[in-house]
């Protein structure tokens, strides 16, 4: 009995086109999530139930950083204000730097967008893995 494959070559080297585009797909992937998961952020630190919007600077100071290149690419959603961690998880009966004591609710953002968004997470990701098929 003999068994023929035809087309292995071509098959192969469709793959190997396919994991040569990989490593820029997923990091426009995660790029393009990043963007999405900080404007959902956004939406939610702009009032009730999230944190009410005072000057706008804490929601401006909301955004996306890229680190890295290729498969090590990294992008990271936050705020270097403050008051980020505080407004996220409370801040019950402790004193701060500048000796004020606070008695603040929670006023989670950043969870709730991550909730939100995960699914535009799995579809991107879904939509390289399709590369190689």
């Amino acid at each position: 009995m003999t068994i023929t494959v035809t087309g292995a070559n071509e098959l192969a080297a469709e793959f190997r086109a396919a994991a040569a585009e990989l490593p820029a797909a997923l990091g426009e992937a995660l790029e393009g999530y990043g963007d999405t998961l900080a404007e959902a952020v956004r939406a939610h630190a702009s009032g009730r139930p999230g944190p009410e919007i005072q000057t706008g600077e804490y929601v401006g100071s909301i955004g996306v950083a890229i680190s890295g290149g290729g498969p090590s690419r990294s992008v990271e959603v936050g705020t270097d204000e403050p008051q980020g961690r505080r407004l996220e998880y409370g801040f019950y009966g402790q004193t701060d730097a500048l000796g004020r004591t606070f008695y603040q609710p929670p006023y989670p953002h950043f969870g709730p967008a991550v909730d939100e968004t995960e699914g535009a997470l799995d579809a991107a990701l879904a939509a390289v893995v399709g590369l190689l098929g």
